[in-house]
């Protein structure tokens, strides 16, 4: 994928965990996209998920306290 798809693809990722009801693996999420990405862009994307994702849960268990 090119440069501009990337980054929409990570725009969406982000606005997807925003939704997201609880934490969700990287391989539920992913599944069946990985091919989609260049090797350096699927590490870069899936970091950006676990970082994003983990961001989010902790912020809602922080509330729930």
């Amino acid at each position: 994928m090119n440069v501009k798809e990337f980054g929409e693809e990570i725009e969406r990722i982000q606005e997807d965990i925003k939704d997201f009801s609880r934490p969700y693996s990287p391989c539920e999420y992913f599944h069946s996209r990985e091919k989609l990405f260049r090797e350096d862009q699927f590490k870069r994307a899936v970091d950006f998920f676990m970082d994003c994702q983990q961001k989010r849960f902790e912020r809602k268990e922080d509330d729930a306290v």
